[in-house]
C-alpha cells in the first residue's frame, strides 16, 4: 500500500516519464535495429546508450537525494528554532506582567489571548508549510477573540502575518496601561524573538514551496501592504 498509494507517491510522475522511453527504446529496437535479413548487432549501440544512462540517472539520484535530505534537515530545524522563539517570547509576556492587585483581571485576560494567539500563530505557520488538511491541527480555543476577528481572519491568506500584527498591538496596547511592567531591554528581546520566528517560518516555507521562474514583485508587495494595514477587531 505504501508503494501504490497516489498521494505523495512518485510513482504516476515517473510512469510518466518512463512510459514515453519505453516507447521510443522499443520503436528503435523495431523499426531501426531490425531489418529483412536479421537484426544487425547492436551490443555497441547498446552499451554506449546504457553507460551514458546509467551515468545521468546516478548523477540524478545521488544530487536529488542530497538536495531533499538538506532541504529536510534545514526545514526541521528552522521549525524547531521557531517553536523555541515564540515559547521563549510567550513566556516572558506571561512572566513579565503587573503584580497589582487591582490590575489582575487584566492580567489574566491578557496572559489567556497572547497565550492563544501564539497558538493559533504557530498553527497558522504548520499549516502554510504542510500538506496535512488544516482541520487535524488543533489549538487553542478562542476565548477573548471574537467572532469579527475570526470571520476577518479566515478570508485572508496571510494569516500568520496578521496574527503577528495583532500580537504586536496586544503588546503594545498592554505595555500603555501598565499590565507589562518589564523593562524596555526584555519587551526588546520579547518583540526580537517575534521576529524571528516569523522569519524562520518563512524560511521553511520557501522549502516547501514552488516559485515560477518569472515572480511578480508587485503581487508580493501589495499583499505584504495589504496586511500591514490590517486591524485587529475587539482588541
Amino acid at each position: 500500500m505504501l508503494i501504490c498509494r497516489l498521494h505523495g507517491s512518485v510513482l504516476p510522475r515517473a510512469c510518466g516519464l518512463a512510459l514515453p522511453a519505453a516507447l521510443c527504446a522499443f520503436a528503435l529496437h523495431v523499426f531501426v535495429f531490425k531489418h529483412d535479413d536479421g537484426p544487425v548487432n547492436v551490443s555497441n549501440v547498446v552499451t554506449t546508450f546504457y553507460g551514458s544512462y546509467t551515468s545521468v540517472l546516478g548523477f540524478l539520484v545521488v544530487f536529488r537525494s542530497q538536495g531533499a535530505y538538506t532541504r529536510y534537515w534545514e526545514g526541521a530545524s528552522l521549525l524547531q528554532q521557531t517553536r523555541g522563539q515564540w515559547f521563549n517570547a510567550t513566556s516572558s509576556l506571561v512572566a513579565f506582567c503587573s503584580s497589582d492587585p487591582d490590575k489582575k483581571t487584566k492580567v489574566k485576560e491578557f496572559q489567556h489571548l497572547v497565550v492563544r494567539l501564539v497558538s493559533i500563530m504557530h498553527c497558522t505557520a504548520l499549516q502554510q508549510i504542510s500538506d496535512i488538511p488544516d482541520e487535524k491541527w488543533i489549538t487553542l480555543d478562542r476565548s477573548g477573540i471574537d467572532i469579527p476577528s475570526m470571520s476577518y481572519l479566515a478570508s485572508k491568506s496571510s494569516k500568520c502575518e496578521i496574527i503577528f500584527q495583532w500580537i504586536q498591538r496586544l503588546i503594545g496596547e498592554n505595555i500603555s496601561n501598565g499590565v507589562l511592567c518589564a523593562a524596555p531591554p526584555i519587551m526588546s528581546r520579547v518583540f526580537q524573538d517575534l521576529s524571528l520566528g516569523l522569519l524562520h517560518a518563512n524560511t521553511a516555507k520557501k522549502n516547501s514551496m514552488k516559485y515560477p521562474f518569472h515572480f511578480h514583485m508587485h503581487k508580493w508587495s501589495r499583499s505584504c501592504f495589504s496586511v500591514s494595514q490590517s486591524r485587529p477587531h475587539g482588541f
